[in-house]
């Protein structure tokens, strides 16, 4: 599930660093140096801009080194809209998005883990333990969404899903019933000839 949470942020981070790539082109053509990023060249043009866009206030430090101050702090507070104001929501928005998306899955996946689980363990099994009739009865039960409303993945409609695995069952125990009264007649009959 967090993989789909990053699969769908996949968008925004290639905007995010689009508009940080273009945010620290802005302040590399308005700073003349930085004092504080030496050594790492004109990365420490796109550090300052992403710092500033998730919240770093600390814009002096190369205001100071620039020649057009307005400039600069008219930079700062587009990145500092921009950044925190509309991308912060933004992603707010997507990881909501995302989260709405594995809550719904979130019960047929538990189903899914539980069979790859059964499925594991029957393949480790020996020919003696996969013949036990106690573990592998000659039933099988079949198990389908039962809808109640709309949405019968929401809390008040597990009721009427579980009731409708529950009415599965007794139908399969049924089904077995009769077969097992049909062997028996039939037995019984080939007995009394």
């Amino acid at each position: 599930m967090l993989l789909n949470v990053f699969r769908d942020l996949r968008y925004f981070i290639f905007f995010f660093g689009v508009v940080i790539a273009s945010f620290s082109m802005y302040l590399s053509i308005l700073v003349n140096e930085l004092t504080d990023y030496e050594g790492i060249g004109s990365l420490g043009f796109f550090a300052i801009a992403l710092r500033t866009s998730l919240g770093d206030y600390d814009f002096d430090s190369f205001v100071k080194n620039s020649d057009y101050d307005i400039l600069t702090w008219i930079v700062w507070l587009i990145i500092m809209i921009v950044g925190n104001v509309v991308f912060m929501n933004f992603i707010i928005a997507v990881v909501s998005q995302s989260y709405e998306s594995c809550m719904q899955s979130m019960f047929s996946q538990s189903f899914k883990v539980k069979v790859d689980m059964i499925s594991e363990r029957e393949s480790i099994m020996n020919d003696a333990d996969l013949a036990n009739s106690e573990w592998f009865p000659n039933f099988i039960i079949v198990r389908h969404p039962f809808n109640v409303g709309e949405n019968s993945y929401s809390d008040d409609n597990n009721q009427g899903e579980w009731q409708g695995l529950i009415r599965e069952i007794k139908r399969g125990m049924r089904l077995q019933n009769e077969g097992l009264r049909d062997d028996i007649k039939k037995n019984a009959v080939k007995l009394e000839n």
